[in-house]
């Protein structure tokens, strides 16, 4: 069943059968319409900000029906190669018994210790999130891991 053209919530559908001697019976089944995605944030690190090789991935994510989330990372944009540094799943738990669960906005914080796995250069980072009506988002920021400069004395400035 396409929902775009609804407004997101509860909709009951009725399926009525008639013979000839007008003989009728009903049917209803309730069905939740979601066509909003999942609400994504980072706030640490900053876009264009320079990091060093630990950094804390600090992020947030919500939505009514919040399924999973995921970081990835890539050192060629342009290729749509990404790897991943972190995935939760399954974290809308249904209702056994079949009825629809209350709606109830389930806001997830993210708090990430990464290695990152380049020397220097430029690095993307990306939270995925997905709804279980397969609704998706995502936040990408670009960092940069500087050149370490060696001194006379063998130490090295970042």
């Amino acid at each position: 069943m396409n929902t775009e053209d609804l407004d997101d919530g509860d909709y009951q559908i009725w399926l009525i059968a008639q013979d000839l001697l007008q003989h009728s019976s009903v049917f209803k089944v309730m069905v939740r319409a979601d066509n909003t995605p999942p609400a994504v944030k980072m706030s640490a690190p900053k876009a264009n900000q320079r990091v060093l090789k630990q950094v804390t991935i600090s992020a947030v994510s919500s939505d009514l029906h919040l399924d999973s989330y995921r970081l990835d990372y890539s050192t060629n944009l342009a290729a749509n190669e990404w790897l991943q540094i972190y995935v939760k799943g399954d974290l809308y738990q249904k209702d056994e018994s079949g009825q629809l669960k209350p709606q109830d906005l389930k806001l997830v914080e993210i708090q990430l210790e990464w290695e990152v796995p380049i020397e220097k250069g430029q690095i993307w980072i990306r939270l995925l999130a997905t709804d279980i009506a397969g609704n998706t988002n995502s936040q990408t920021i670009q960092v940069e891991v500087p050149t370490a400069v060696e001194t006379r004395k063998d130490g090295t400035i970042f």
